[in-house]
């Protein structure tokens, strides 16, 4: 399910997802999904977004699986991702093309 306001979203998210050093450079000029079962999001300059339910970001080669994830933002720019859930899955290449594979609870 594709959520109205994930797009607006999924910019603001791009530039703190793709800011990782080693991630594959070509990755932040990709364009970059985010899908949800629920959103609640508070599309002011200040608030949080909060997406629950099988949550995929995708960009790229990055994947990043949570049950929940919550963006936090001020002043217009997203000051904090956290990623929630039962195993919160990330894979993504690198530059030298290999492969990140990581994940947590």
């Amino acid at each position: 399910m594709n959520l109205p306001h994930a797009v607006s979203l999924a910019i603001l998210l791009a530039a703190t997802v793709s800011a990782t050093a080693l991630a594959k450079s070509s990755d932040r000029n990709q364009p970059m999904s985010l899908d949800a079962d629920r959103s609640d999001c508070n599309l002011t300059n200040d608030g949080k977004c909060v997406f629950s339910g099988n949550v995929v970001i995708q960009q790229g080669t990055l994947n990043i699986r949570a049950s929940n994830a919550e963006i936090i933002r001020r002043n217009g720019n997203i000051t904090q991702v956290i990623l929630t859930g039962n195993q919160v899955q990330m894979k993504q290449l690198l530059d030298d093309n290999s492969l990140v594979d990581a994940s947590a609870d």
